[in-house]
Protein backbone atom coordinates (compact mmCIF):
# COMPACT_ATOMS: atom_id res chain seq x y z
CA UNK A 1 0.00 0.00 0.00
CA UNK A 2 1.59 3.32 -1.14
CA UNK A 3 2.40 5.48 1.77
CA UNK A 4 -0.77 7.74 2.70
CA UNK A 5 0.30 10.61 5.16
CA UNK A 6 3.50 13.02 4.43
CA UNK A 7 5.73 10.49 2.80
CA UNK A 8 8.42 10.85 0.54
CA UNK A 9 8.38 9.13 -2.50
CA UNK A 10 11.29 6.19 -2.59
CA UNK A 11 12.99 4.52 -5.15
CA UNK A 12 15.46 1.79 -4.95
CA UNK A 13 17.50 3.64 -7.74
CA UNK A 14 17.79 6.63 -5.76
CA UNK A 15 20.14 7.78 -3.24
CA UNK A 16 18.87 11.09 -2.40
CA UNK A 17 15.59 11.47 -0.53
CA UNK A 18 13.42 14.64 0.12
CA UNK A 19 13.61 16.04 3.66
CA UNK A 20 10.67 14.05 5.77
CA UNK A 21 8.07 16.62 6.88
CA UNK A 22 5.93 16.17 10.18
CA UNK A 23 2.28 14.39 10.15
CA UNK A 24 -0.25 16.47 9.98
CA UNK A 25 -3.66 15.90 11.48
CA UNK A 26 -5.60 15.43 8.67
CA UNK A 27 -8.28 12.46 9.97
CA UNK A 28 -11.67 13.41 9.91
CA UNK A 29 -14.44 11.42 13.11
CA UNK A 30 -16.29 8.96 11.95
CA UNK A 31 -20.35 9.17 13.18
CA UNK A 32 -20.04 5.92 14.30
CA UNK A 33 -17.09 6.28 16.79
CA UNK A 34 -18.31 5.19 20.06
CA UNK A 35 -20.21 2.00 18.38
CA UNK A 36 -17.33 0.84 17.15
CA UNK A 37 -14.90 1.66 20.11
CA UNK A 38 -18.11 -0.32 22.27
CA UNK A 39 -18.11 -3.39 19.18
CA UNK A 40 -14.38 -3.60 20.55
CA UNK A 41 -15.02 -3.82 24.19
CA UNK A 42 -18.11 -6.03 23.70
CA UNK A 43 -15.89 -8.67 21.32
CA UNK A 44 -12.90 -8.51 24.20
CA UNK A 45 -15.74 -9.41 26.48
CA UNK A 46 -16.57 -12.33 24.17
CA UNK A 47 -13.37 -14.05 23.70
CA UNK A 48 -11.93 -13.45 27.99
CA UNK A 49 -13.78 -16.36 29.03
CA UNK A 50 -12.55 -18.40 26.07
CA UNK A 51 -10.58 -21.87 27.07
CA UNK A 52 -7.38 -20.84 24.55
CA UNK A 53 -7.87 -17.19 26.88
CA UNK A 54 -7.80 -17.73 30.40
CA UNK A 55 -4.83 -19.21 30.71
CA UNK A 56 -2.66 -16.53 28.28
CA UNK A 57 -3.78 -13.60 29.81
CA UNK A 58 -3.21 -11.31 33.67
CA UNK A 59 -6.61 -10.70 32.91
CA UNK A 60 -7.93 -13.27 35.76
CA UNK A 61 -5.66 -12.00 37.81
CA UNK A 62 -3.10 -14.35 39.75
CA UNK A 63 -6.47 -17.41 38.69
CA UNK A 64 -4.06 -19.34 36.39
CA UNK A 65 -0.47 -17.22 36.66
CA UNK A 66 0.75 -17.34 40.14
CA UNK A 67 3.84 -15.64 40.50
CA UNK A 68 6.81 -17.50 41.89
CA UNK A 69 4.40 -20.62 41.67
CA UNK A 70 3.59 -20.80 38.33
CA UNK A 71 6.64 -18.87 36.96
CA UNK A 72 9.54 -17.20 38.16
CA UNK A 73 12.40 -14.87 37.32
CA UNK A 74 15.57 -16.05 36.41
CA UNK A 75 19.05 -13.72 36.01
CA UNK A 76 21.22 -14.49 33.06
CA UNK A 77 25.01 -12.47 33.28
CA UNK A 78 25.77 -10.65 29.97
CA UNK A 79 27.34 -12.54 27.47
CA UNK A 80 31.44 -13.32 28.10
CA UNK A 81 33.23 -10.95 25.37
CA UNK A 82 30.27 -9.06 24.66
CA UNK A 83 31.33 -5.43 25.80
CA UNK A 84 28.20 -5.22 27.68
CA UNK A 85 27.77 -5.17 31.62
CA UNK A 86 24.32 -5.63 31.46
CA UNK A 87 22.99 -8.55 33.04
CA UNK A 88 19.23 -10.08 31.78
CA UNK A 89 16.44 -11.05 33.66
CA UNK A 90 14.02 -13.26 32.18
CA UNK A 91 10.28 -14.90 33.08
CA UNK A 92 10.01 -18.41 32.98
CA UNK A 93 7.51 -20.93 33.25
CA UNK A 94 7.66 -24.02 35.16
CA UNK A 95 8.21 -25.95 32.13
CA UNK A 96 11.25 -23.75 31.71
CA UNK A 97 9.90 -21.94 28.05
CA UNK A 98 9.84 -18.02 28.29
CA UNK A 99 6.54 -16.39 29.47
CA UNK A 100 4.20 -15.23 27.25
CA UNK A 101 1.02 -12.75 27.95
CA UNK A 102 -1.42 -11.32 26.17
CA UNK A 103 -2.59 -8.02 27.16
CA UNK A 104 -5.20 -5.62 25.88
CA UNK A 105 -5.82 -1.82 26.21
CA UNK A 106 -6.30 1.17 24.27
CA UNK A 107 -3.17 3.30 23.49
CA UNK A 108 -2.90 6.56 24.85
CA UNK A 109 -1.12 9.70 22.97
CA UNK A 110 2.56 10.80 23.11
CA UNK A 111 1.05 13.68 24.70
CA UNK A 112 0.71 11.76 27.84
CA UNK A 113 3.69 9.64 28.29
CA UNK A 114 3.77 7.39 24.59
CA UNK A 115 7.15 7.31 22.55
CA UNK A 116 5.90 6.52 19.53
CA UNK A 117 8.29 8.26 17.54
CA UNK A 118 11.78 8.36 15.31
CA UNK A 119 13.64 8.60 18.49
CA UNK A 120 11.60 6.10 20.45
CA UNK A 121 12.35 6.13 23.83
CA UNK A 122 15.17 7.98 23.50
CA UNK A 123 14.85 11.61 24.99
CA UNK A 124 16.66 14.24 23.65
CA UNK A 125 18.35 17.04 25.75
CA UNK A 126 20.93 19.65 25.72
CA UNK A 127 23.10 17.89 28.51
CA UNK A 128 23.26 14.21 26.48
CA UNK A 129 24.09 14.57 22.77
CA UNK A 130 24.79 10.67 22.54
CA UNK A 131 23.71 10.29 18.42
CA UNK A 132 21.64 7.52 17.45
CA UNK A 133 24.37 5.36 15.35
CA UNK A 134 24.23 1.86 14.41
CA UNK A 135 23.98 -0.58 17.18
CA UNK A 136 22.05 2.30 19.22
CA UNK A 137 18.93 0.32 20.97
CA UNK A 138 16.05 2.62 19.68
CA UNK A 139 12.26 1.11 20.70
CA UNK A 140 8.94 2.49 20.32
CA UNK A 141 6.55 2.19 23.69
CA UNK A 142 3.37 2.63 24.05
CA UNK A 143 1.09 3.43 26.94
CA UNK A 144 -1.94 1.57 27.17
CA UNK A 145 -4.76 2.16 29.10
CA UNK A 146 -8.38 0.69 30.01
CA UNK A 147 -10.14 1.12 26.57
CA UNK A 148 -13.63 4.08 26.71
CA UNK A 149 -17.09 2.77 27.36
CA UNK A 150 -15.67 -0.87 29.04
CA UNK A 151 -17.75 -3.27 30.54
CA UNK A 152 -17.95 -3.94 34.09
CA UNK A 153 -16.11 -7.43 32.99
CA UNK A 154 -13.77 -5.63 30.59
CA UNK A 155 -12.81 -2.74 33.12
CA UNK A 156 -12.00 -6.15 35.81
CA UNK A 157 -9.89 -8.00 33.30
CA UNK A 158 -8.05 -4.85 32.53
CA UNK A 159 -7.38 -3.21 36.25
CA UNK A 160 -6.27 -7.76 36.68
CA UNK A 161 -3.52 -6.76 34.18
CA UNK A 162 -2.26 -3.60 35.27
CA UNK A 163 -2.44 -5.08 39.12
CA UNK A 164 -0.02 -8.38 37.93
CA UNK A 165 2.40 -6.59 36.61
CA UNK A 166 2.48 -4.03 39.78
CA UNK A 167 2.19 -7.37 41.59
CA UNK A 168 5.10 -8.76 40.08
CA UNK A 169 7.35 -5.58 40.79
CA UNK A 170 6.88 -5.75 44.42
CA UNK A 171 7.48 -9.47 44.75
CA UNK A 172 10.79 -8.37 43.12
CA UNK A 173 11.78 -5.44 45.13
CA UNK A 174 10.87 -7.66 48.54
CA UNK A 175 12.90 -10.48 47.13
CA UNK A 176 15.83 -7.59 46.19
CA UNK A 177 19.15 -8.46 48.30
CA UNK A 178 19.62 -4.78 48.92
CA UNK A 179 16.83 -2.87 49.26
CA UNK A 180 18.09 0.38 49.28
CA UNK A 181 18.62 -0.14 45.29
CA UNK A 182 15.29 -0.55 45.23
CA UNK A 183 14.23 3.31 44.73
CA UNK A 184 15.96 3.77 41.44
CA UNK A 185 14.54 0.56 39.57
CA UNK A 186 12.00 1.29 36.83
CA UNK A 187 9.31 -0.77 37.05
CA UNK A 188 6.44 -1.94 34.05
CA UNK A 189 4.01 0.43 35.54
CA UNK A 190 5.71 3.95 35.55
CA UNK A 191 5.42 5.75 38.15
CA UNK A 192 5.30 9.13 37.31
CA UNK A 193 2.07 8.75 34.84
CA UNK A 194 -1.10 8.41 35.66
CA UNK A 195 -4.24 9.13 32.88
CA UNK A 196 -7.03 11.62 33.43
CA UNK A 197 -8.74 9.39 35.18
CA UNK A 198 -6.10 9.07 38.22
CA UNK A 199 -5.51 5.45 36.98
CA UNK A 200 -2.22 4.07 35.93
CA UNK A 201 -0.71 2.73 32.15
CA UNK A 202 0.50 -0.16 31.49
CA UNK A 203 3.65 0.76 29.28
CA UNK A 204 4.72 -1.64 26.19
CA UNK A 205 8.10 -1.71 23.99
CA UNK A 206 8.42 -2.57 20.42
CA UNK A 207 11.11 -4.55 19.42
CA UNK A 208 14.07 -2.02 18.12
CA UNK A 209 13.09 0.10 15.54
CA UNK A 210 16.77 0.20 13.46
CA UNK A 211 18.52 -2.79 12.95
CA UNK A 212 21.96 -3.28 10.69
CA UNK A 213 20.56 -5.87 8.19
CA UNK A 214 22.79 -9.52 7.87
CA UNK A 215 24.25 -9.82 4.97
CA UNK A 216 22.35 -11.76 2.38
CA UNK A 217 22.66 -15.03 1.16
CA UNK A 218 25.27 -16.09 -1.39
CA UNK A 219 26.00 -12.16 -1.40
CA UNK A 220 23.30 -11.55 -3.12
CA UNK A 221 21.00 -8.13 -2.06
CA UNK A 222 18.00 -9.71 -3.77
CA UNK A 223 17.92 -12.58 -1.44
CA UNK A 224 16.40 -11.21 1.58
CA UNK A 225 15.34 -13.01 4.37
CA UNK A 226 11.77 -14.22 5.23
CA UNK A 227 12.16 -13.48 8.47
CA UNK A 228 14.46 -12.18 11.04
CA UNK A 229 14.48 -12.77 14.63
CA UNK A 230 15.78 -9.90 17.07
CA UNK A 231 18.69 -10.26 19.30
CA UNK A 232 17.32 -11.37 22.55
CA UNK A 233 20.11 -9.04 24.43
CA UNK A 234 19.05 -6.06 22.33
CA UNK A 235 18.62 -3.64 25.47
CA UNK A 236 18.17 0.20 26.36
CA UNK A 237 21.57 1.04 26.17
CA UNK A 238 24.31 0.55 23.56
CA UNK A 239 28.27 -0.34 24.38
CA UNK A 240 31.14 -1.69 22.33
CA UNK A 241 31.73 -4.95 21.08
CA UNK A 242 28.24 -5.95 20.29
CA UNK A 243 28.05 -5.91 16.71
CA UNK A 244 30.55 -7.49 14.13
CA UNK A 245 30.31 -5.39 11.59
CA UNK A 246 32.08 -7.37 9.23
CA UNK A 247 29.67 -9.86 9.16
CA UNK A 248 27.00 -7.03 7.82
CA UNK A 249 26.43 -5.31 4.84
CA UNK A 250 24.85 -1.80 3.67
CA UNK A 251 22.03 -3.88 1.54
CA UNK A 252 19.62 -1.99 -0.48
CA UNK A 253 17.80 0.62 1.35
CA UNK A 254 14.70 -0.41 0.80
CA UNK A 255 13.44 -3.51 0.92
CA UNK A 256 12.84 -5.76 -2.44
CA UNK A 257 10.15 -6.46 -4.22
CA UNK A 258 8.46 -9.24 -6.38
CA UNK A 259 6.07 -8.82 -9.44
CA UNK A 260 4.65 -6.05 -11.32
CA UNK A 261 4.45 -3.32 -9.05
CA UNK A 262 5.17 0.40 -8.33
CA UNK A 263 9.05 0.63 -7.87
CA UNK A 264 8.55 3.33 -5.84
CA UNK A 265 6.53 1.73 -3.94
CA UNK A 266 8.42 -0.89 -0.97
CA UNK A 267 7.10 -3.97 -0.54
CA UNK A 268 5.60 -4.46 3.20
CA UNK A 269 6.68 -7.99 4.75
CA UNK A 270 8.03 -9.63 7.56
CA UNK A 271 12.35 -9.62 7.50
CA UNK A 272 12.39 -6.25 5.41
CA UNK A 273 14.05 -3.45 5.75
CA UNK A 274 13.31 -0.06 4.77
CA UNK A 275 14.98 3.55 4.30
CA UNK A 276 14.76 5.01 7.65
CA UNK A 277 13.68 8.54 5.69
CA UNK A 278 10.54 6.58 4.97
CA UNK A 279 9.22 7.73 8.50
CA UNK A 280 7.70 11.27 8.66
CA UNK A 281 9.94 12.52 11.69
CA UNK A 282 13.56 10.80 10.77
CA UNK A 283 16.15 13.11 10.59
CA UNK A 284 17.89 16.17 12.75
CA UNK A 285 21.21 15.81 14.61
CA UNK A 286 20.14 13.14 16.87
CA UNK A 287 20.94 10.74 13.53
CA UNK A 288 24.31 8.99 12.59
CA UNK A 289 23.02 6.10 11.10
CA UNK A 290 25.10 4.37 7.98
CA UNK A 291 23.81 1.08 7.70
CA UNK A 292 21.19 0.40 10.47
CA UNK A 293 17.83 0.09 8.55
CA UNK A 294 13.94 0.72 9.62
CA UNK A 295 12.63 -2.82 11.02
CA UNK A 296 9.46 -4.06 9.57
CA UNK A 297 7.09 -5.30 12.63
CA UNK A 298 4.53 -7.98 13.42
CA UNK A 299 1.90 -5.51 13.72
CA UNK A 300 -1.78 -5.92 11.77
CA UNK A 301 -4.60 -4.05 11.34
CA UNK A 302 -8.47 -4.94 11.34
CA UNK A 303 -7.93 -6.57 7.81
CA UNK A 304 -5.25 -8.42 9.10
CA UNK A 305 -2.33 -6.77 6.88
CA UNK A 306 0.89 -5.99 8.03
CA UNK A 307 1.08 -2.32 9.33
CA UNK A 308 3.93 -0.68 7.98
CA UNK A 309 6.58 1.55 9.82
CA UNK A 310 5.50 4.82 8.25
CA UNK A 311 2.07 4.14 8.95
CA UNK A 312 2.11 3.62 13.01
CA UNK A 313 1.17 6.64 13.82
CA UNK A 314 -2.20 6.82 11.66
CA UNK A 315 -2.56 3.10 13.01
CA UNK A 316 -2.04 3.20 16.38
CA UNK A 317 -3.37 6.73 17.02
CA UNK A 318 -4.76 7.83 20.77
CA UNK A 319 -7.99 5.50 20.92
CA UNK A 320 -7.01 2.51 19.22
CA UNK A 321 -7.87 -0.78 20.57
CA UNK A 322 -4.84 -3.07 20.31
CA UNK A 323 -4.27 -6.42 21.78
CA UNK A 324 -0.27 -7.31 22.27
CA UNK A 325 1.70 -10.59 22.87
CA UNK A 326 4.31 -9.91 24.46
CA UNK A 327 7.47 -11.36 26.94
CA UNK A 328 8.79 -9.67 30.26
CA UNK A 329 12.46 -8.85 30.71
CA UNK A 330 14.33 -6.67 33.40
CA UNK A 331 17.88 -5.13 32.24
CA UNK A 332 20.39 -5.09 35.47
CA UNK A 333 22.20 -1.44 34.83
CA UNK A 334 23.37 -1.10 37.85
CA UNK A 335 27.39 -0.17 38.60
CA UNK A 336 29.62 -3.12 40.05
CA UNK A 337 27.89 -3.94 43.64
CA UNK A 338 24.84 -1.91 43.07
CA UNK A 339 21.87 -3.33 41.77
CA UNK A 340 19.89 -1.03 39.40
CA UNK A 341 17.20 -3.03 37.03
CA UNK A 342 14.48 -1.80 34.21
CA UNK A 343 11.60 -3.90 33.89
CA UNK A 344 9.84 -3.71 30.58
CA UNK A 345 7.30 -5.00 28.41
CA UNK A 346 8.25 -6.45 24.84
CA UNK A 347 5.71 -6.93 22.19
CA UNK A 348 6.27 -9.69 19.86
CA UNK A 349 3.02 -9.42 18.27
CA UNK A 350 0.48 -6.33 18.02
CA UNK A 351 -3.26 -6.89 16.60
CA UNK A 352 -5.14 -3.91 15.94
CA UNK A 353 -8.47 -4.90 17.54
CA UNK A 354 -10.73 -1.28 16.87
CA UNK A 355 -9.69 1.52 15.01
CA UNK A 356 -9.85 5.26 16.51
CA UNK A 357 -11.14 8.12 15.06
CA UNK A 358 -8.95 10.10 17.54
CA UNK A 359 -6.29 12.64 15.24
CA UNK A 360 -2.92 11.85 14.33
CA UNK A 361 -0.21 13.74 16.41
CA UNK A 362 1.44 16.47 15.00
CA UNK A 363 4.93 15.06 15.16
CA UNK A 364 8.39 17.07 14.66
CA UNK A 365 12.00 16.24 13.64
CA UNK A 366 13.55 16.23 17.47
CA UNK A 367 16.91 18.18 17.99
CA UNK A 368 19.01 18.13 21.33
CA UNK A 369 18.84 21.63 20.76
CA UNK A 370 15.27 21.43 22.08
CA UNK A 371 14.52 20.88 26.03
CA UNK A 372 -2.15 -2.00 2.02
CA UNK A 373 -0.76 -4.46 -0.40
CA UNK A 374 -0.53 -8.32 -0.20
CA UNK A 375 1.62 -9.05 2.88
CA UNK A 376 3.96 -12.10 3.54
CA UNK A 377 3.75 -13.72 6.84
CA UNK A 378 6.06 -16.43 8.13
CA UNK A 379 5.16 -19.45 9.97
CA UNK A 380 6.71 -20.77 13.00
CA UNK A 381 6.41 -23.37 15.73
CA UNK A 382 2.41 -21.80 17.80
CA UNK A 383 2.35 -21.33 21.38
CA UNK A 384 -0.89 -21.09 23.49
CA UNK A 385 -0.47 -17.42 23.40
CA UNK A 386 -0.21 -17.66 19.83
CA UNK A 387 -3.04 -19.60 19.65
CA UNK A 388 -5.12 -17.45 21.65
CA UNK A 389 -3.63 -14.02 19.86
CA UNK A 390 -4.76 -15.56 16.24
CA UNK A 391 -8.23 -16.73 17.70
CA UNK A 392 -8.90 -12.46 17.86
CA UNK A 393 -10.41 -10.62 14.66
CA UNK A 394 -11.66 -7.33 14.76
CA UNK A 395 -15.15 -7.55 15.29
CA UNK A 396 -15.49 -5.01 12.58
CA UNK A 397 -14.42 -7.76 10.14
CA UNK A 398 -16.42 -10.75 11.96
CA UNK A 399 -19.15 -8.87 10.86
CA UNK A 400 -18.46 -7.77 7.35
CA UNK A 401 -17.12 -11.65 7.07
CA UNK A 402 -20.91 -12.80 8.38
Amino acid sequence: MPPRRGKPNVSAQTSELPAAQPVQDVSQPTQDAEHDILRGVEYIEQQLGTDEWVKTTFAHGNRFWKFGENFRSVYTPPRAGSGFTIGKRVFLTNSGEELEINIFGSVESNARGSQLKATGHLVPNRYNTTRIRDGTTVRHSILIKKPSQSTPKVSKAYNNQRNMFQYIGLREMADAKNTDDTAKWNLFIPKDLTGADGESYIRVYLPPTYKVPPKPKNNSKDNLPEEITFDDLDDDTHGPGDLNMADFDAGNPLADGEGDRDENVPTVQLGAYYDPRLLPDFGGDMFDLNRAKLVQHDIVDTEGNLVAPWELYDKLRPGTIVLIKAKLVAWHTGDQGSDRRTYQIIAERIKIIEDSNELVELREIESFEVPSTPTKRSSGRKTEADNAFDSFQSPSKKNRLA
